[in-house]
Parts: C-alpha cells; structure tokens; sequence
C-alpha cells in the first residue's frame, strides 16, 4: 500500500511540474554587457517562448544566459539559473545587466534582481 502512495505521489509531481524550453546565450568570456540595463515581466508565449513583456505588453524574445533552464509549475513557468537556483517566476518583473539587439531581442546576462513578485 505504501509503495503505491508514494508511485501516485510521484505521478502526481510529474503531472504538475513540465520542462519547458528556453533560449540561450553561448557562453560568455567577459564582461561586455555590464553597461547597459534589460527588463521586463516574465512572460510564456508560445510564439517566443520565455520572454520578457514590456510595458506596452509586447512579450520580446528573449536570450537567457548560458545554462539557464525553465520548467512550469502550478504557480507558472520559473526561470531556474546555472547553478539550480530558482531566479525569477512568471509574472515577476526583472531587471539585469543585458541589451536588446537591433531585431528587439533581450539579452539578459547579470544577476537577475526582482522590481516586483508575481502575486505580492
């Protein structure tokens, strides 16, 4: 009986936990986006995937640095750094060190810093 709890526990947590694909930057060797400022609202779009909208509500592709990953919860989709660390939500408003590139692209390649968090 206990084995099949903790087999429909473990379905369960599978059900509601999804990997979700994000883009990414190669990697880095320098510092040559530290001057410059990106950010937005995290947002899942299926046209571009994990983005960041804008005050206009435009969700901009958006090229996560090297070894970030996603997956999407109940509460949303969460944006997981290169060292397993949860760094920002869905609907958390961020900014970072980064640039957006002349097609309106988002590059974001500092520590993530939240303005506001999803539902406070």
């Amino acid at each position: 009986m206990q084995a099949t709890r903790n087999l429909g526990v473990a379905l369960l947590a599978l059900a509601v936990t999804a990997c979700v694909a994000i883009e990414t930057q190669p990697p880095r060797d320098g510092n040559e986006c530290l001057l410059a400022r990106v950010g937005g609202v995290v947002a899942a779009d299926p046209e571009v995937g994990v983005g960041l909208r804008d005050g206009d509500g435009v969700i901009h592709r958006t090229l996560w640095p090297f070894g970030f990953t996603a997956y999407r919860d109940l509460g949303g989709v969460r944006i997981v750094d290169d060292k397993g660390r949860i760094v920002a939500g869905e609907g958390d408003e961020i900014a970072t060190a980064g640039f957006t590139d002349e097609d309106g692209v988002k590059h974001p390649c500092g520590p993530i810093e939240i303005g506001n968090r999803a539902g406070t």
